[in-house]
């Protein structure tokens, strides 16, 4: 069983017996851990999975025995105001503590990155980008998209943009009960919680504060589009 801050004492009564059992705090777990990823992925970074059944766990978790110890505490987890989810560490879903919220924001705002990476987008992709930037933020029901989108299309779409960090991804329920894509413009979330976090800094500095509790995995945000991405106009 795993020790630590995140582990709470609480109390049962069983058979008119008071019993005091570890209750996982997920709150607390990620106020220490800053960063912190759904299913395992770097042995320096933790994961839900991973704390939750003490197993690095690499297939699907959805047949665990504690697979619905794992869906609740995650469900929980997205609903905290300071814990942004989105694809961050290994193309995985990843929690990310508020305290590094600034220099996420400046490595995905920094401009000279931002427009190279665009460049490398798909003409589908592009259009999809174009249009959460225009509302800030898109739930991709049917009536809200390009009439020409397909699912098959707007998948392909989500996952480029995940990879390449340029917007927010998720799910939300929709008024039919079903669950629907859902995008947000990364200036849309900065307008949100702009006094929640300092000034943004230099990409460089971000990237460093963000890899001292990444240790050396591969991030979305260090997405680096090729130097011929931007066209010569000679």
């Amino acid at each position: 069983m795993p020790v630590g801050d995140q582990w709470v004492p609480d109390q049962w009564v069983l058979f008119g017996v008071t019993v005091t059992m570890p209750r996982f705090d997920p709150h607390s777990w990620l106020t220490q851990t800053k960063v912190a990823t759904l299913t395992p992925s770097d042995p320096g970074i933790p994961s839900l999975v991973g704390c939750l059944t003490g197993e690095h766990t690499t297939g699907s978790w959805w047949s665990h025995p504690k697979a619905h110890s794992i869906y609740n505490t995650y469900q929980r987890i997205v609903e905290f105001d300071d814990v942004l989810t989105f694809k961050l560490v290994d193309n995985k879903v990843t929690f990310v503590h508020r305290d590094l919220w600034g220099p996420i924001l400046s490595t995905v705002l920094d401009a000279n990155w931002n427009q190279s990476a665009r460049h490398q987008l798909s003409p589908f992709s592009n259009t999809i980008l174009e249009l959460v930037d225009h509302r800030g933020s898109l739930l991709c029901t049917r009536s809200k998209l390009p009439y020409d989108a397909d699912p098959s299309a707007m998948k392909r779409a989500r996952k480029e943009l995940e990879r390449k960090a340029l917007l927010i991804t998720g799910d939300q329920h929709t008024e039919s009960g079903t669950h629907a894509p859902f995008l947000e413009s990364w200036k849309n979330f900065q307008k949100k919680h702009l006094h929640e976090m300092g000034p943004l800094t230099t990409r460089d500095e971000a990237l460093r504060t963000i890899k001292e509790w990444t240790s050396s995995v591969r991030l979305t945000v260090e997405y680096s589009p090729p130097k011929s991405s931007v066209s010569s106009t000679k």
